[in-house]
């Protein structure tokens, strides 16, 4: 594995920061990082237990994660 993927593997769950969690156990996260030399927001959701499905995510969190803010 070369350093860099293992750098950015590594810096994934050090730098990340949690926006909140909603009623059905979701949790959101964001994290600055460096792409192509701009740095960047990175939005994304962890869904709560094994099944990763998007219609669990609420409308205002679908927005969130897409920059519209919230």
């Amino acid at each position: 594995m070369s350093k860099r993927l293992l750098s950015r593997l590594l810096g994934m769950f050090q730098s990340r920061t949690q926006v909140g969690v909603d009623k059905v156990g979701n949790r959101y996260f964001t994290r600055v990082e460096e792409v192509d030399g701009t740095m960047k927001e990175r939005r994304w959701v962890e869904f709560k237990g094994a099944d990763q499905d998007s219609t669990t995510v609420p409308v205002e969190w679908i927005c969130w994660l897409n920059g519209c803010g919230m």
